[in-house]
Formats: C-alpha cells, structure tokens, sequence
C-alpha cells in the first residue's frame, strides 16, 4: 500500500478521484430511462466535463480538478467554456485548489468573466487506520438496488426536490465503485450516504437525514461503517467535502466529520461562470 508523500500528492490524487465519482454518477444519470436530467459525461478534454442540462445550474455543473496535476492553457479553457455553450449551459462552476498550476490560472480565468462565489468547499481527509469504534444500536445496512427508491424518497424529502429528480438520485445503484448505506426506521429509510471506492480511495459523499431523525448520531455511525467498509474493500483513505463554519454558525456535516477523525487538507473557491 503506498500513501501519498505530501499534500502536493495528496491534493492531486484526492481532486482527481472527486471528478472521476462525479463523472461516473454523471454517466449513470444518463444511462437512467429517458435521462430526465439531460445528463452528459466526456472524458476528452483536460479534466472530466459533466452537465445536467435539462437544470443548467453551478451546482451540478462542477469543474473539478483543473490545474491540479494538469497545467491548463487557454485553449484548455476556451474548451471548456465550448462545452457548457454547446450544451446551452450558462451557470458552471470551477472549484480551485490552492497552488493550481499555472499559478496565475484562477487571474486567467477572472480575466475571462468567471466571478468568485462567497461559499468555499471544506476539502477534508483521513487514512482508514486506528478507526472509530462502530456506534451499537444503530442498524447501519448496505442497500441494495431493491432499495434505490427508498434513497430517492429520502434525498428528495431532505432537499425539496421535485419527483423529476428520484431518477437522478438513485442512479448509481448497481455501479461497482458506488457503495450505499442507510439507516432504516421501520419501513422508512431515514438516513443515508454513499462512497466512491476505486485505487485505494474512498470519497464520501450524499449524505442525507430526514429532519425527524437528526441529532441521534445517524450519520456518524454511517459514516463510521462507511470507513470499515472501505477498509475492506482494500482502501487507504478517505475524503469529504462540507460546507464551511460561518458568522451564522457551524457546519454541522462538517462537525461530525472532525469527529470522527477526518482533518483539513484545504478550502477550494468556487470561480462561477461568467454572467
């Protein structure tokens, strides 16, 4: 097993493995009957390119990785400006790393209209060793695709969205390297989150608890199997994005997370499209 030397490393090899998960999710939104999100997923250009274009929103339009072990030019760019136009997509985002190669890549890309948004992205990580103890009396269970819509009620429940949106939610069930896991009620799944799992790496991600159920420790005993699972699955370490603390108070996601061993690589900005 080799662990990443240095945060330069680290930093490459986690952005990196975020953009694949997101590609591969964008892939199989598109493949999901009639592709009700107009989901698109390319791998030709510098850094994986997806799209949900039936929304046209930044935050489903995510650059991720760019300048981070790749050296953009402004071809590079101009390219993936082409690619949100062709697809009638005017609001994407490009999340930035610190220390992004060239080092005047987020200046270029002022330069070219994108404005910056207030809200960062918490890039958080952990090694899978000296784990948590798991939390008895909370039934975490791995789903199966038999349960792909009791995700979709429970993702659509927590953020207000619309019936559309069930496909989208639950369209990596039965894909390889999405694992999911949950916490029943009853009949009623009241708790959730997912992992990509590939090359040693686990990102974490889609987390989601009904607001009857929260402050019970839901999440951390998911989160704290997610880890023994991934340990299983021959992973090294794990990585998270949350939202930040701010003057109107903490993150709560990003709280748990801390707790339960993961600690700041960074904060990446999010550069938006140009009006």
């Amino acid at each position: 097993m080799t662990l990443h030397s240095n945060e330069l490393d680290l930093s490459i090899a986690l952005e990196r493995h975020e953009a694949e998960a997101w590609r591969c999710f964008a892939a199989s939104a598109a493949n999901t009957v009639g592709n009700p999100l107009g989901a698109i997923s390319e791998s030709r250009h510098i850094v994986p390119l997806t799209a949900m274009t039936s929304i046209n929103f930044a935050g489903f339009n995510r650059v991720i990785g760019l300048g981070v072990g790749n050296t953009p030019s402004i071809t590079d760019i101009d390219d993936i400006l082409a690619f949100f136009e062709t697809h009638n997509q005017t609001r994407f985002a490009i999340e930035m790393v610190p220390n992004t190669t060239p080092p005047d890549l987020e200046q270029l890309l002022l330069l070219r209209g994108f404005h910056p948004d207030p809200l960062t992205i918490v890039k958080s990580w952990r090694t899978i060793t000296d784990l948590p103890e798991r939390r008895i009396g909370v039934p975490v269970v791995v789903l199966g695709v038999g349960q792909a819509d009791d995700w979709s009620k429970l993702h659509r429940s927590v953020r207000e969205a619309p019936r559309m949106f069930g496909p989208w939610f639950s369209a990596a069930f039965g894909h390889p390297s999405f694992v999911h896991l949950g916490v029943y009620d009853g009949d009623e799944l009241v708790a959730g989150a997912a992992m990509f799992v590939s090359d040693g790496l686990a990102w974490c991600g889609f987390s989601a608890t009904l607001e009857t159920h929260r402050g019970r420790g839901l999440q951390t005993a998911i989160a704290i199997e997610r880890f023994y699972l991934a340990r299983d699955l021959g992973c090294h370490t794990a990585h998270v994005e949350n939202d930040p603390d701010t003057d109107q108070g903490p993150c709560v996601a990003l709280r748990n997370m801390r707790n339960i061993g993961f600690q700041l690589l960074y904060e990446k900005k999010n550069l938006l499209s140009p009006n």
